[in-house]
């Protein structure tokens, strides 16, 4: 967003992909988690050591390290769990579907809360399905309403006649 690089993250739900790779489905989120200590330890210091039920190393660096001092996490999921884990570890919030947004939100905000971090430094994005009905400025102060900073439109509806569909969509969704 804004020309800065975000890392997106999700725990992963199809079973039969860690089956492959012969690692634990089961434990999939505490996997998530300790891999985002990782790359929060890498991104800031040289010679890290980090022990944990997943990861044991040390004298470990990364470079070149991000220029901001670290790449926000944003933390995608449509289930409670993923709140929990945007508000505890993220940077943002992703869930993938606009059915129980307000829920989501509040869950990640309250979680963040929690754990002594601001709830409002949680940048939220959602999905732009709202905007394709029939009241797309509507759906947009309901968005916001609700905390979401950033909507996602897929590209995807604009393949068939981009020069047109872009314009209309300019003219009816942008203003």
């Amino acid at each position: 967003s804004g020309g800065r690089l975000e890392l997106g993250v999700g725990v992963g739900w199809l079973e039969e992909e860690f089956d492959a790779l012969g690692v634990s489905f089961a434990d999939r989120g505490a996997r998530t988690d300790d891999m985002i200590e990782i790359l929060r330890k890498a991104w800031t210091a040289d010679e890290i050591t980090h022990s944990s039920e997943f990861s044991e190393f040390t004298g470990v660096s990364v470079n070149p390290k991000p220029v901001a001092g670290m790449v926000p996490i944003h933390v995608g999921g449509h289930s409670r769990p993923a709140a929990r884990r945007a508000g505890r570890l993220g940077d943002g919030f992703f869930p993938g579907r606009g059915d129980d947004l307000a829920e989501l939100i509040d869950i990640a905000r309250q979680t963040a809360a929690d754990a002594g971090r601001d709830p409002a430094a949680l940048e939220i994005t959602a999905p732009a399905s709202p905007l394709l009905g029939s009241d797309p400025a509507g759906a947009v102060a309901e968005a916001a309403a609700l905390g979401v900073d950033r909507l996602i439109v897929p590209a995807y509806l604009f393949r068939k006649d981009p020069t047109n569909a872009l314009a209309e969509f300019g003219r009816t969704i942008i203003g």
